[in-house]
């Protein structure tokens, strides 16, 4: 996000340099923004299930449902950390770039 903020202050040299240049666009950096914070929220979440005072809380009826919750949430957990290292995973021809380079 910090780049985010400062992206209309960058210059096309400094666009260039960003790493990997998957995320050298403004809609790439965007969406790999809203991706951590879904992230992040998924893990406050299951927190929330491993909090007993919060589980004794809402009663026992709801026991089902947040097992339910928890198991939803850990498979999009999954699914969002997968999106993210394939987003940030250097491409094949960035390597090719860089050993070229040496």
């Amino acid at each position: 996000k910090d780049i985010l903020y400062v992206w209309p202050y960058l210059d096309t040299a400094a666009i260039e340099i960003i790493q990997p240049q998957s995320l050298a666009n403004k809609d790439s950096l965007h969406e790999i923004s809203i991706l951590i914070g879904d992230l992040l929220d998924i893990g406050i979440r299951m927190q929330l299930l491993q909090d007993k005072a919060y589980l004794i809380a809402i009663g026992p009826e709801a026991k089902s449902f947040l097992q339910t919750a928890s198991e939803n949430w850990q498979s999009r957990k999954t699914q969002l950390s997968q999106k993210i290292q394939k987003m940030l995973a250097p491409s094949p021809q960035a390597n090719r770039r860089q050993t070229t380079r040496i």
